[in-house]
């Protein structure tokens, strides 16, 4: 009885130690998939970011775009 309770309790511990390193293994592949999408998701924006144009315009810019004053006419 004795044998078989030990070598029950060294199949549960073996079993336990392979679950931790699967679980472990999983978050590794997982920190590191989540690591390289980011790498690549920021990669693609800085080169969407660069590639627009710029839409704000520049105060001179903006003051070159601005019409003149309408003329006054004088009311009678």
């Amino acid at each position: 009885m004795v044998v078989v309770v030990a070598a029950t309790r060294a199949v549960a511990v073996e079993v336990a130690v392979t679950a931790v390193a699967v679980v472990e293994a999983a978050a590794t592949a997982t920190a590191t998939g989540i690591a390289t999408a980011t790498a690549t998701t920021g990669t693609a924006a800085a080169a969407v970011i660069a590639s627009s144009p710029r839409r704000c315009p520049t105060r001179t810019s903006r003051r070159s775009k601005r019409r003149p004053p309408a003329a006054r006419t004088p009311r009678s």
